[in-house]
């Protein structure tokens, strides 16, 4: 099963970093600490939403404003997405609970984002090792889609839900994974995400 997950992130990873402009460096601002977990503002004047937190990126660009028991995984290996810089990934949490993963990849750069959208969506729909595979109309600065795994039998190994957003020309993949998750749950999960100056 973990196998799969990484194998997947090496994937749609690859795709990212092959598809965008040639151009890529490494993140502006990157710093070695972990990404943090706070409470979001409204949190403590709503019972309801006492575990909403909001993880942010630790290049402090992208932040997810979620609910769970989420803890950093920066250090899990075995979370990592497979073939892709340490460097690059800069958000990597799981919540407790649910074991819901959440990941942040700093893809690269493109001054192109519509053609960029263009060839991650054939590229995704050209992969037959997917099923359940669904993409949204891109807006001018994010598209998202969704997808699921399964074994040689046929059985369920992870349900995955991304996000590829624009900050600027830089480019993000925010994602949500959970085997035992359905795709209105991780949907659920990515609902807010904002891009911070």
């Amino acid at each position: 099963m973990m196998f799969n997950m990484k194998l997947r992130a090496l994937l749609l990873t690859s795709v990212l970093a092959l598809t965008a402009c040639s151009g890529q460096n490494n993140q502006q601002n990157q710093t070695n600490d972990n990404p943090a977990a706070t409470p979001a503002p409204d949190a403590a004047s709503n019972p309801m939403q006492a575990h909403t937190v909001t993880l942010k990126s630790s290049d402090g660009k992208i932040s997810i404003n979620t609910s769970g028991d989420f803890a950093d995984k920066m250090q899990d290996a075995e979370l990592l997405p497979e073939g892709v810089e340490k460097n690059k990934v800069v958000l990597l949490q799981q919540d407790k609970v649910t074991g819901t993963t959440l990941y942040v990849v700093h893809v690269g750069i493109t001054k192109k984002p519509a053609d960029y959208f263009t060839k991650l969506k054939s590229a995704i729909e050209a992969d037959k090792s997917l099923s359940n595979v669904n993409i949204s109309a891109a807006s001018a600065n994010r598209m998202s889609y969704q997808f699921s795994q399964t074994d040689a039998d046929g059985n369920p190994t992870l349900n995955e839900q991304c996000v590829v957003v624009m900050h600027g020309e830089q480019i993000y993949n925010v994602c949500a994974n959970n085997p035992e998750s359905n795709q209105k749950e991780l949907t659920a999960a990515l609902t807010y995400i904002n891009t911070e100056n």
